[in-house]
């Protein structure tokens, strides 16, 4: 499976156990840990940042992101 996939999976899974549990509020601390991309590629952090956003509106809550 390819990794995008798989991590839309597990997002999906995530949101659900969040939705199911009333989550309202998401932290991510550090952010730095939950991804491998360099922080300095505008456009891999993108694809970080758009997996947060989607986990958002799927588990309907706010995800906020410390750096």
């Amino acid at each position: 499976m390819p990794q995008s996939r798989r991590h839309r999976s597990g997002l999906r899974l995530l949101a659900k156990h969040c939705r199911t549990a009333d989550v309202r509020v998401i932290f991510v601390d550090p952010f730095l840990l939950t991804h491998d991309k360099d922080i300095n590629d505008n456009t891999g952090i993108y694809q970080v940042m758009s997996l947060y956003s989607l986990l958002a509106q799927e588990a309907k809550a706010a995800v906020l992101v410390s750096h």
